[in-house]
């Protein structure tokens, strides 16, 4: 009987920025750019 692979999806490190923290902060700091940035083109366009 051959050994399995004992890793589960929730041990394994995302392949950028090094964890899954790192990648969600990312994310909702670009989230919080792009809802300012789009607020400012409102204001200049509207």
């Amino acid at each position: 009987m051959t050994p399995q692979h004992s890793s589960t999806p929730n041990d394994e490190t995302p392949p950028i920025l090094g964890s899954w923290r790192s990648i969600y902060t990312f994310v909702l700091l670009l989230h919080v750019v792009l809802i300012i940035l789009f607020f400012f083109f409102s204001q200049a366009y509207a």
